[in-house]
């Protein structure tokens, strides 16, 4: 999935994931990175670029297990792992995204909670900068975009459940 972020505006292809919410890409300086085709973003060369701090909304809506405060920096950082044992360790920032940048109507939406992760590895692969969170927890892309989506949409009704992050839907019946 194409995405760029950042002011100039970067290219970046995340792996749409609907198992988990935080969106994340590689991000200089790096650690330990995967090696990916695409350049990491840099978020010294984005003008939009924000550092969350900690205790702030959106590094609470981490769990517990997931967040790190940098008390040095007052600023929000991550530690995530998925089933597969990849992993994201890094910054929880602001960034502007912009979706269909290179076609001729791109839609930004700033301050947009993401990632930027400096220690990532696992099994990715080399055509993705890192994930695009589709959960539906508080910090989904999906979440994050809510009230810019059209609400004429048609859409399954999906049923709120603990944990969020998982999509449910209620089934009626079977028919055989």
């Amino acid at each position: 999935m194409e995405i760029c972020i950042g002011t100039p505006p970067v290219s970046v292809f995340g792996i749409a994931d609907t198992g988990s919410d935080l969106t994340w890409v590689q991000c200089k300086p790096c650690e330990e990175c995967y090696e990916q085709k695409t350049p990491l973003f840099d978020p010294r060369k984005s003008s939009t670029y924000k550092n969350v701090p900690c205790g702030s909304n959106s590094c609470n809506a981490l769990d517990s297990s997931d967040r790190v405060c940098n008390q040095e920096q007052n600023a929000c950082e991550n530690s995530y792992s998925y089933g597969d044992r990849s992993f994201t360790k890094g910054n929880i920032a602001l960034e502007k995204f912009t979706i269909g940048v290179f076609t001729r109507s791109p839609v930004s939406f700033p301050n947009l909670v993401f990632g930027c992760g400096h220690n990532n590895g696992g099994t990715f692969d080399y055509l993705g900068s890192g994930i695009v969170g589709l959960g539906g927890g508080p910090l989904s892309l999906i979440k994050q975009l809510e009230s810019n989506i059209n609400a004429d949409a048609v859409s399954t009704p999906l049923v709120d459940k603990d944990p969020s992050t998982y999509y449910h839907v209620t089934l009626e019946a079977v028919s055989v």
